[in-house]
């Protein structure tokens, strides 16, 4: 399409004005428009659709950059087919984050390898698309720092954070031996939280042995109260973990890969 001096008008002003959706297809719904493909509402309507899906992208990256979740996870890449137990339903049914409203907790427990984290990640994600805000932090790393957090004055900030996410990943819970500090910073994040958000925990622990892991009985008695009360379980079990699974499969990629090749070299 040949360009005019209107035509750079209006892409000056459309620049201007920061429509970016619309400045990359100005000239190409212009040019449908001209051979007849696209009516006038028609036209407005696909360049308005046009800056809003390009809105929408920087929205969802930038909101998926934030929520740190550390890998890719979604429906599409779930392998249905996986010795793992994942229970197709269930997954399909948190997936649609209809938890999130209801502020409902959801609590991951399973050995070592089996996808807990993936399963959260996989919730991560979705939400996300949904426009809700989520926080991914591994355990570990979230009660140090919140311990040095305590010295320089930042902890009631940290704290008052994660409270206000509409979703909170807490992944390899319980991992190594509990502090009087991470019983009471877990009290403070779940108190803050209950029935304002959702909270995500995965764990090789199951959950009743949550209580005797927190070193302090009496807040172990008010957390678990606040976060079993209102909470949907997932177990993942398996005979064998996901990153061996993963392995034999390569493993047998690779051989018929061999023998591939070696067909092929004998004829």
């Amino acid at each position: 399409m040949q360009t005019t001096p209107v035509m750079e008008q209006m892409k000056t002003l459309i620049k201007e004005l920061k429509l970016g959706g619309m400045y990359d297809v100005i000239e190409h719904r212009l040019s449908e428009a001209r051979h007849g493909q696209l009516s006038a509402h028609e036209l407005l309507l696909s360049l308005l659709l046009d800056e809003k899906n390009r809105r929408d992208q920087i929205r969802y990256d930038r909101a998926l950059k934030k929520a740190t979740l550390g890998q890719e996870a979604s429906l599409e890449v779930v392998d249905w087919d996986s010795p793992l137990t994942l229970h197709r339903t269930t997954i399909e049914g948190l997936a649609s984050c209809s938890f999130v409203p209801m502020k409902e907790n959801i609590l991951i427990t399973g050995p070592c390898g089996v996808g807990k984290s993936f399963v959260a990640a996989l919730l991560g994600h979705h939400a996300v698309r949904q426009k809700y805000n989520v926080t991914y932090k591994v355990a570990n790393a979230l009660f140090d720092d919140l311990y040095a957090s305590r010295a320089d004055g930042s902890h009631r900030g940290k704290i008052k954070a994660l409270s206000a996410v509409d979703i909170l990943i807490i992944d390899d819970w319980a991992l190594t031996s509990s502090a009087v500090t991470t019983a009471q910073d877990f009290y403070e994040i779940v108190s803050s939280r209950y029935e304002k958000g959702s909270t995500i925990i995965t764990s090789q622990r199951a959950v009743n042995e949550w209580h005797d892991y927190l070193a302090e009985p009496l807040l172990a008695d008010a957390c678990m109260d606040r976060l079993v009360h209102n909470a949907l379980r997932v177990e993942i079990v398996a005979e064998k973990s996901y990153r061996e699974i993963k392995a034999e499969k390569k493993k047998q990629s690779a051989k018929r890969s061999l023998k591939t090749a070696e067909k092929e070299s004998k004829k």
